[in-house]
């Protein structure tokens, strides 16, 4: 289920969203440069008003960059079986 890197890139995800629930991070600065979630709800929200929406931003990023580790996964995989061949 988990490759090297979509491992290496949820464990990313779920420490900033982590930090941002315990509240370490000031004002979850960054969890709004690494969550491509909260990039569009900031064109139709003012990014104070977004808590409401948190845990939907926390989910997203995570499944976002669970996506983004096996698709790295597979084309890793892809080139290493080109080189074989």
């Amino acid at each position: 289920m988990f490759g090297r890197y979509s491992l290496y890139f949820t464990a990313f995800a779920v420490v900033v969203c982590l930090l941002s629930l315990m509240g370490v991070e000031l004002g979850h600065a960054i969890l709004y440069l690494t969550s491509p979630t909260s990039w569009v709800l900031e064109i139709f929200y003012d990014r104070m008003s977004v808590p409401a929406k948190m845990g939907w931003i926390y989910l997203t990023t995570i499944v976002f960059w669970y996506g983004v580790g096996r698709l790295t996964d597979y084309l890793v995989a892809k080139q290493a079986s080109q080189e074989t061949d």
